[in-house]
């Protein structure tokens, strides 16, 4: 009882001082600026500061605190927080707040939530304080080359991290001779939490820390703080900040400007309180960034061990070791020695008459393509590719894994690549020319990815074919961003597997895309092909269960209307096929667009919408049962075909098709098991 009656007596003295005094404003700004090195910076910094208060004089007091900083790099920091703290009966003021921070530095932005506990008083003061990163916490940079050592690859990384972070103090005035002066000092630990970027520790380190602040005039405040820890070793740096308008948190406590505006002692009393809880709220306000620089030997981004390289140059007068100081000069050393998953280099645009069957596993590359060394890619400084020629068999004959990459390949009677027994092949980037049998062939190979991309097929007999991807089983098939050149045919896909054909560039090609499927269920999608010039541009025919096709944006020039644009077809003679096709946003410039139901076991289902043509969609049903070819249309004729693309006629010879109502929704009425549309 008597703890609470003396309770209500001294908030009853604390409100009739503080309405007896007139004690000034509680808001203020500080502008300043603090040089040298702090916990996780090196560069000075300067801040504009607002705080926030009501201009009151009670027991409870919310702020909001606001601070900007610039550093001396033109970087920038910020912290934005709200608190509260509480006056008690005991003269001690217990506070609690919440802050957001930020940072800039070099490509890293970080962000983190701070929160605070405290408890002030006249002699001591004590402080808790925990950061916790948001976003935007680390960065790993790409890796640079450093060096090449004999079968490797030196490589340099710029890593950076924020951290969790902890820290705590104790805080006091010094008094006696420092009065003037209001000299206080706090001191405390504070902890790093453990952080990992890379596989590089950047954290879990304790540190101790002192601070010191003077205020030498009146809103004026020197001081300095000193920091250790094994991250970032000793750190000192000293600061200058005024503070205006004049009020108790910015006055020298007991000094001529106090005594002048609280001459008594209960309005000196009052306003020592209000600076209590209007006071500067201690904590770390710059996010503290690691950086680091590894060098390492490179990695292989696919495998994830040591990139290891075979180099190869023909130039050379002795045989060589296969180090980039002392390179095989012949690529049979290279094929002897090397060992699976190495890349075997082949040095500047020199020519070599022979060929190399690939271990698991490897690359084959020259200059032509760029290196990929971890997640970075390198162009060399020469662009021109070396030639393998090959009288007798493939140039190159991948097996199980490997890659064939910026380089030429001129073949007589063979494949200028033989993947038929390799279940991942990855080829970009090569330029085939010559012989009478093509390209490359990936017939019967195992399943797995296989990628054509970004290669040029030329001056070929009129007999070859560029891509063969024939007879392949559970597959991806990547054929993209091709060129190919004056060729009987260009590609041609089959079996069950999922097939994309995209951006490829045909000129001159009697059968430019040719696909089929005879048994099992396929997915193929051919898009953004330009072909010119080619008796039949796109063939498909399913000899089986269910093929879907996805033909769009393609754009092609017929030489004349006795070609075909389009040939879709579902069955043959003597057997049965399911077919459904989507078939959107083409030109089909001079010949017609076919599709064809070949027998009465067989289905047809195809969508047609947006394409232009000057020429005809011509639907041929030679089993005339309307219940097996069924057209999306506006209405229930040929007319309906017509309004839903932009030109062209519709042909139906036997008037035997079904014209269902069209309605938007998915390409295909049956969905491929395991894949999703449009993921290639």
């Amino acid at each position: 009882m008597y703890r609470a009656i003396f309770g209500l007596i001294s908030t009853a003295v604390f409100v009739f001082a503080q309405e007896s005094c007139d004690l000034g404003p509680n808001c203020r700004a500080s502008i300043g600026t603090r040089q040298g090195e702090g916990i996780g910076y090196k560069e000075g910094y300067s801040s504009l500061d607002v705080f926030l208060t009501p201009n009151w004089s009670k027991p409870f007091q919310p702020f909001l605190d606001a601070r900007g900083h610039i550093f001396n790099n033109g970087y920038y920091a910020g912290n934005v927080g709200v608190g509260a703290r509480y006056l008690s009966h005991w003269d001690w003021a217990f506070g609690a707040n919440l802050y957001y921070d930020f940072r800039t530095v070099e490509k890293l932005n970080p962000t983190q939530i701070g929160s605070g506990i405290e408890a002030l008083s006249h002699n001591i003061d004590f402080r808790l304080n925990g950061y916790f990163p948001v976003a935007d916490t680390e960065r790993k940079g790409p890796a640079r080359i450093n060096r090449i050592e004999g079968n490797q690859i030196i490589v340099k990384r710029h890593l950076a991290a924020s951290y969790t972070a902890i820290n705590g103090e104790v805080g006091f005035p010094i008094r006696g001779f420092f009065q003037p002066i209001n000299l206080y000092m706090a001191l405390g630990p504070y902890y790093l939490f453990r952080k990992e970027v890379d596989q590089f520790n950047f954290g879990n380190a304790f540190g101790g820390e002192v601070r010191l602040n003077a205020r030498i005039l009146d809103g004026l405040d020197i001081g300095g703080n000193f920091s250790y820890d094994k991250l970032f070793t000793g750190r000192l740096n000293g600061y200058i900040m005024f503070s205006f308008p004049f009020g108790p948190a910015t006055l020298r406590y007991g000094q001529k400007r106090w005594n002048e505006r609280y001459p008594s002692q209960n309005c000196s009393d009052a306003a020592w309180r209000q600076k209590l809880l209007t006071q500067r709220v201690g904590r770390h306000e710059i996010i503290p960034i690691k950086t680091k620089t590894l060098t390492n030997a490179a990695v292989d981004p696919i495998t994830g061990n040591m990139l290891s390289i075979v180099f190869v140059d023909n130039t050379m007068k002795w045989s060589g070791t296969g180090t980039y100081e002392a390179p095989f000069n012949s690529l049979a050393l290279a094929e002897l020695h090397s060992r699976p998953d190495q890349i075997i280099y082949l040095k500047d645009g020199h020519t070599y008459q022979e060929s190399i069957t690939l271990k698991p596993g490897q690359s084959l590359q020259g200059p032509g393509e760029p290196l990929l060394v971890e997640d970075t890619y390198y162009q060399p400084d020469i662009y021109s590719g070396p030639v393998l020629i090959s009288p007798d068999g493939p140039a190159i004959t991948l097996t199980k894994t490997g890659s064939v990459k910026g380089l030429s390949i001129e073949t007589q009677n063979a494949w200028g690549i033989d993947a038929t027994q390799s279940s991942s092949t990855i080829i970009q980037n090569v330029h085939f020319q010559g012989g009478t049998v093509g390209g490359v062939t990936l017939d019967g190979a195992p399943k797995g990815l296989k990628a054509i991309e970004r290669c040029l097929f030329t001056d070929f007999q009129k007999q070859a074919i560029a891509i063969n991807a024939q007879n392949l089983h559970h597959s991806e098939v990547r054929i993209r961003e091709n060129h190919i050149h004056s060729m009987e045919t260009g590609i041609v896909f089959s079996g069950p597997s999922v097939f994309h054909v995209r951006g490829n560039h045909l000129n001159d090609v009697g059968k430019s895309v040719i696909g089929s499927l005879s048994h099992g269920r396929s997915y193929s999608v051919i898009a953004y092909n330009k072909i010119n010039g080619s008796a039949t541009a796109i063939s498909f025919q399913s000899d089986s269960n269910l093929a879907q096709i996805q033909i769009e944006h393609n754009t092609i020039q017929s030489k004349d209307t006795f070609n075909d644009a389009l040939l879709l077809r579902s069955g043959t003679l003597q057997t049965a096929g399911t077919l459904e096709a989507y078939v959107s946003e083409n030109t089909f410039q001079g010949s017609d667009a076919i599709f064809k139901l070949q027998n009465d076991q067989s289905h047809l289902t195809l969508r047609l919408e947006n394409n232009w043509t000057n020429a005809h969609y011509v639907f041929i049903n030679y089993a005339k049962d309307r219940n097996l070819f069924h057209v999306d249309a506006l209405n229930k004729d040929e007319s309906g075909v017509e309004d839903l693309n932009h030109a062209g006629t519709v042909l139906v010879p036997f008037e035997a098709i079904h014209f269902r109502p069209y309605e938007k929704g998915p390409r295909f009425f049956t969905p491929f098991q395991g894949f999703e549309e449009d993921r290639l």
